[in-house]
């Protein structure tokens, strides 16, 4: 099984094909895909979503569909985290992560994320190409972009 962690952005590409949508769904519900999310893209999503309740229950359905295991954020962040939803991890990893909030420009979210990924031993699916580039820099995490998610995901080749 094949896990992996979509970044927020990558919820309206699956939302606007909607062959690629039934293939996410098919190849979780036999049990060949995994998906982790954490709270922040799921506060990223409320956001973007609840303004308009079509989308939002479009992006229910999707999040139903692909039934989002939720996992806790990997390392503490100071006045960011929720400590009710972070697990801790070891001092080389939180200065690893430090470093890449502080090059980041301060986007503790991005850095999270992707450190969480790494930690869960999942691809990061970003089409943040500063994320990207932060993530596999500095963290050593595997990123890929919608593009080749999404030919992966239609191959088969996950």
């Amino acid at each position: 099984m094949t896990k992996y962690l979509l970044d927020a952005n990558i919820f309206d590409e699956i939302l606007k094909n909607t062959e690629i949508c039934r293939k996410l769904i098919e190849l979780r519900r036999a049990g060949l895909i995994l998906f982790i999310g954490t709270w922040i893209e799921a506060s990223e999503l409320t956001a973007i979503s609840s303004a308009n309740p079509e989308k939002w229950l479009e992006m229910s359905e999707l999040l139903s569909g692909l039934e989002v295991v939720q996992v806790p954020v990997a390392g503490m962040i100071l006045n960011h985290s929720k400590i009710s939803e972070t697990a801790l991890i070891s001092w080389s990893e939180c200065e690893i992560l430090g470093k890449s909030i502080k090059q980041s420009g301060k986007n503790e979210n991005d850095m999270a994320i992707a450190m969480t990924a790494k930690r869960e031993n999942a691809t990061l699916v970003t089409n943040d190409l500063e994320m990207q580039k932060k993530a596999k820099s500095i963290l050593s995490a595997v990123v890929i972009d919608w593009a080749e998610f999404a030919s992966k995901c239609m191959t088969g080749n996950l």
